[in-house]
């Protein structure tokens, strides 16, 4: 899409030259290994034609609805892309994710220290430049708030991660329960709508209303890819072993009817064709799905009601997202 790559460059751009350095480090007659972890993350999972985040998008939008300078945004998002670029390394290290859109991860290529250790690299990297580029030293108050925004974020999001462990390999798990981890991790959206409305200047009542927006547009868009991962015969698997089966089908076990063809099939080793189509079929028919369905228009309607008075072509930008993220439901 025109826009996520147009807004995702320059903080794309900037997160792809903090992780790497300025140049090459060596220790002695050695390579500093952990360049080398730098430079395959960097080509494989911040490639600039293929890694379009939401949260760059949607931290510049907010800015724009405001009233605020859009290009004010890259340092503070190119910040979060390198803090969320080290948790997602570490949570694939906890998911034991080897390979993410038939790409080795970190973890996978460079073993689980290695990996670690790559990962607390970002970290360091991302607050780095929020504190020396991004944050606004003229004004100590904007500044406290954009870092207390982004710690509350963090330790939401990890919260959540926390709870989630609870779930792996259980197929009786209460999807609300589940659904309210989402909510929580769709903390880190919400984040950079409020800290996008902060940068531009943003009244109270507008700020207030981009929160609300980007936790549902985060909410929307994890479930979006709860959606997904049940199309994903290998990301399928992968859950069913080592996390929480997607909502979807969580919602699907509630049904008598479909529980025991959806647990046959989740049961094969090598689910031919035939079963994922009847996978898809069992769980798209069950009531409890449907209704989530009907549940995402709803929030995305509300969603779009809470920006509503902002300002007119950054505003039906934001709308254009949310649409985005029901579409083909």
């Amino acid at each position: 899409m025109h826009l996520l790559e147009v807004k995702n460059a320059k903080p794309l751009k900037m997160a792809r030259n903090e992780a790497l350095g300025r140049r090459r480090k060596t220790f002695g007659h050695q390579e500093a290994p952990v360049q080398r972890i730098m430079e395959y993350f960097v080509r494989e999972f911040l490639d600039e034609k293929r890694s379009y985040a939401l949260g760059p998008v949607i931290m510049s939008l907010a800015c724009e609805a405001v009233g605020g300078e859009p290009e004010m945004t890259v340092p503070t998002a190119a910040a979060v892309i390198l803090i969320g670029s080290g948790a997602e390394i570490h949570d694939d290290i906890i998911d034991m994710s080897k390979t993410k859109n038939s790409r080795l991860t970190v973890f996978g290529k460079f073993g689980h220290s290695r990996a670690l250790i790559a990962g607390n690299v970002l970290f360091a990297k991302g607050f780095a430049l929020l504190y020396e580029k991004s944050i606004d030293k003229t004004d100590a108050k904007k500044t406290a708030s954009v870092v207390e925004i982004i710690k509350n974020a963090i330790v939401e999001h990890a919260n959540a991660e926390c709870l989630a462990l609870k779930f792996k390999g259980n197929l009786g798990i209460a999807p609300e329960k589940y659904m309210a981890v989402i909510r929580m991790r769709s903390s880190i959206i919400e984040a950079q709508a409020r800290i996008g409305g902060l940068i531009g200047g943003g009244a109270v009542k507008e700020i207030k209303a981009l929160r609300k927006y980007g936790r549902i547009l985060g909410t929307l868009s994890l479930v979006r890819g709860e959606f997904v991962d049940v199309f994903e015969t290998a990301e399928l698997h992968h859950r069913l072993m080592n996390e929480c089966l997607p909502l979807p089908i969580l919602l699907a076990l509630q049904s008598a009817k479909e529980k025991d063809r959806i647990i046959d099939v989740l049961k094969k080793e090598k689910p031919t064709r035939k079963d994922k189509a009847a996978l898809v079929q069992a769980m798209f028919e069950t009531e409890t799905v449907e209704k989530l369905k009907k549940e995402m228009v709803e929030m995305a309607q509300e969603a779009n009601r809470a920006v509503a008075r902002l300002k007119p072509e950054p505003m039906s930008s934001l709308q254009l997202l949310t649409q985005l993220s029901i579409k083909d439901l």
